[in-house]
């Protein structure tokens, strides 16, 4: 058995995330259900979530039971476990101004957020990479509270390293997500169309979201020049082993590991519809084969390699190894 001492800083967070949860039921009336109700049936304005819906008019709240994290007894959804744990412990963005601001919007902006290629193709022998825990290490190296202006600075802030759900992908993948919109919108009735609530998110996080995309965006270029027949955010399909080592290394150049998640006969159909190996989506031969095109050319991206692995070198804190080529 582990020395108390050591259990006691995460049984203490647990609890105060419980006690937000359990405040948050006495405000509202909380419904857990398997089927989550329409709008019709809800009959008011609401604010959608995926694992949660807020109906303010009648003081209601329902979550996704099949979704919801256990809390020492208290069920709460994942999306709200992170914005919690944020608050917690007083996480604050860094603040934009002049040059920077310029800059980290024009990355906001700009469309795709995330890289996708796919142009429909086959190999014998495909490997399927995947960025390990993505999000959260990019995070556990530069920090939540990062401060990042393109090709000037990226400054390493606070890592969020005692989230209690780090290994639950969407818990730890919200940490980033719920800092990503600055707006509010709620569905209105009786035409239930989207309405804007608010501009104001106290977690809004630009910098950490702009780092993000000028990084998913660098290595899938790199990936895609090194060979890679498809990238859609984090994973990469390379058509043979030569090519998946290329991979490989961009991902490491860039101070993240990658894991692999199928390898064999490829064929690829389009975004989000492929198969590899044992590994076939949803809508593999379902649909009509498509080509996208869509990696932005990241101007800094030697730059941001090179800080990026700065910032790796003075990590030991996740020590993610990449799988065996």
């Amino acid at each position: 058995m582990r020395p108390k001492a050591w259990w006691s800083p995460v049984l203490d967070l647990i609890q105060s995330l419980k006690a937000r949860a359990l405040e948050r039921r006495e405000r509202y009336q909380t419904i857990e259900t398997d089927r989550m109700p329409t709008p019709e049936q809800i009959g008011a304005l609401h604010i959608p979530g995926s694992y949660s819906i807020l109906v303010p008019p009648q003081s209601r709240r329902y979550l996704n039971r099949k979704k919801l994290l256990d809390l020492d007894g208290v069920l709460e959804a994942p999306t709200t476990i992170a914005r919690d744990y944020l608050a917690v412990k007083g996480f604050k963005a860094a603040r934009l101004r002049g040059e920077t601001k310029d800059k980290i919007f024009q990355v906001i902006d700009r469309a795709p957020a995330f890289p996708m290629w796919a142009e429909p193709a086959e190999a014998d022998d495909g490997f399927y990479l995947d960025i390990r825990k993505c999000f959260f290490s990019i995070m556990a190296k530069a920090g939540w509270n990062t401060c990042y202006c393109p090709g000037k600075f990226l400054l390493s802030g606070d890592a969020p390293l005692d989230f209690p759900f780090a290994d639950i992908p969407v818990a730890r993948n919200s940490l980033v997500t719920c800092g990503a919109h600055r707006e509010m919108y709620a569905i209105q009735p009786p035409r239930w169309n989207m309405v804007r609530l608010t501009n104001f998110n106290p977690l809004l996080n630009s910098s950490l979201n702009a780092l993000i995309r000028d990084l998913l965006h660098a290595i899938g270029y790199e990936a895609q020049s090194a060979g890679a027949i498809y990238v859609n955010t984090d994973g990469y399909i390379a058509p043979s082993y030569k090519i998946a080592k290329s991979v490989g290394q961009v991902i490491e150049d860039y101070g993240l590991s990658f894991s692999i998640k199928g390898r064999g006969r490829t064929r690829i159909f389009g975004r989000g519809n492929y198969s590899i190996g044992e590994r076939r989506t949803k809508w593999v031969g379902k649909q009509r084969e498509t080509s996208i095109h869509a990696l932005h050319e990241i101007e800094t991206a030697r730059w941001l390699m090179t800080r990026m692995a700065s910032l790796s070198e003075m990590d030991g804190h996740l020590n993610l190894k990449s799988d065996a080529l």
